[in-house]
């Protein structure tokens, strides 16, 4: 019964120890890939938009 609690305690602390791992890989590799791409948009220039019909005296001219 001993050898079957240490067991189970031992597959417990691995299966732990796995997630713990593979959680920490996929946050990291998430924070990654959001840099790279903030990192590629940062000489981006920004865009002005352009109103076909801007307002004039308050109002939209026709």
């Amino acid at each position: 019964a001993l050898d079957e609690l240490e067991s189970e305690i031992s597959n417990v602390i691995f299966e732990k120890d796995a997630r713990d791992k593979f959680v920490t890989s996929t946050v990291v590799e998430l924070l990654l890939r959001d840099n790279a791409i903030r990192q590629s948009s940062v000489n981006t220039p920004a865009s002005v938009p352009t109103d076909p019909r801007p307002l004039k005296n308050g109002g939209v001219e026709q």
